[in-house]
């Protein structure tokens, strides 16, 4: 399934959440947020994990850490790597 499907489920979720959260303190008559499977029915999407993860993606403030080994040693490590390799 297209991505921009998935997306734009996951925005109409995020969007009928705020708007819920916003009419619930404005007035005493909300009307309930979109479930993820009724956006993926509407919309389309591949599945409904995949929009779960889309809105846990854009709500997460985190930037994620590229995997695997970091690039470049600072110099204080790299002193103490070579300083721990003399003195074996």
């Amino acid at each position: 399934m297209p991505v921009s499907a998935n997306l734009r489920a996951a925005q109409e979720v995020l969007r009928s959440r705020a708007a819920a959260t916003s009419a619930r303190n404005a007035a005493s008559t909300s009307k309930k947020p979109i479930s993820i499977r009724a956006a993926t029915a509407l919309y389309k999407s591949s599945s409904p994990a995949a929009v779960h993860r889309l809105i846990r993606k854009i709500e997460s403030d985190d930037i994620p850490a590229q995997p695997g080994r970091p690039c470049v040693l600072i110099d204080d490590e790299d002193e103490a790597l070579v300083a721990f390799v003399v003195r074996m």
